[in-house]
């Protein structure tokens, strides 16, 4: 299970890149004392991290300046939910900490304790880079629901095409039709293809041509016979890519055949689709291309 909002990087302010924790001795910061020398003794453990403030003076964001998402924080304080009695201690939110006492919220994320060399070990472990499994488990529903939706356009558009032609029939009455339809489908490919017949209504056959291609690529999306899909994502000047069935609706499933790419020496078939859909908005799918779901994660049909 992920924490429900997972900070990226790429959101940080220029202020908040360029942010320097205050020393030990610095008497004019607000910030506890505990947590600055909890971020110092971090940053000497782990010195390819960065540290900086997001909101409260009690709470210290960790991650690497080279990665798409924040790896969790790092506090000092009493953070347990309804406490009797205040007790500060160190704190380290990280998606691989499972806190069992809690069923809700970040509680669920974090674990403490009172003594600084376990808690430095606890945070070195649990705020470890992001796998491709995890974007995987976190991008799945986006992916799906893109297709869904684009599904649902086709069909309402082809829909509002056709309808005026058939008394306005529903699409899910279209079935009833499909002699004629295939018919009309056969005759404007011939058409197309330069047959001498000539329409009687120049709009209907332009209409026609419209819902024709419309009902391809809806076909495409509901009739794939391989639903196999490369999930690729760029992290650290490279790209890491593994195979999954992306007609799994139980959820994302750990994929097969991971690879991983130098950024000049991406197959040439998987950039053009990813090209593709880095020039399109975030969550837009494209019949045998994909979908884009995040800043540099993609979902690309194999050719």
């Amino acid at each position: 299970m992920l924490p429900h909002t997972n900070p990226k990087v790429s959101e940080l302010t220029e202020r908040q890149r360029w942010y320097v924790l205050p020393e030990h001795n610095d008497r004019e910061s607000s910030m506890p004392l505990g947590l600055r020398t909890f971020g110092h003794a971090l940053l000497e453990k782990v010195p390819s991290l960065k540290v900086t403030q997001r909101a409260a003076n009690t709470k210290l964001w960790v991650y690497h300046p080279h990665e798409t998402y924040m790896r969790g924080w790092i506090g000092y304080g009493d953070f347990r939910q309804d406490p009797q009695d205040r007790v500060d201690t160190y704190w380290i939110f990280s998606r691989n900490i499972q806190n069992n006492r809690y069923g809700w919220g970040d509680g669920q994320f974090m674990r403490n304790s009172k003594k600084l060399d376990k808690a430095i070990q606890i945070a070195a472990t649990a705020l470890s880079p992001w796998d491709l499994s995890e974007i995987g488990q976190m991008t799945w529903n986006d992916m799906s629901s893109s297709r869904s939706k684009e599904n649902d356009r086709l069909l309402d558009e082809s829909q509002k095409i056709i309808s005026p032609y058939l008394d306005n029939t529903h699409s899910y009455r279209m079935e009833g039709f499909k002699t004629l339809l295939d018919e009309l489908e056969n005759l404007v490919a011939e058409v197309n293809r330069g047959s001498p017949y000539k329409w009687l209504n120049d709009s209907f056959g332009g209409d026609l041509h419209k819902y024709f291609e419309l009902r391809r690529k809806n076909n495409s999306i509901l009739n794939r016979t391989d639903y196999a899909m490369v999930l690729a994502w760029v992290e650290r000047n490279a790209l890491q890519t593994v195979m999954v069935d992306s007609h799994n609706s139980w959820g994302y499933k750990e994929g097969y055949g991971h690879k991983t790419y130098p950024l000049d020496e991406i197959p040439e078939d998987l950039m053009g689709k990813m090209s593709v859909l880095h020039n399109v908005d975030k969550n837009t799918y494209i019949p045998d291309v994909g979908v884009r779901v995040a800043e540099e994660v993609y979902y690309v049909y194999q050719s």
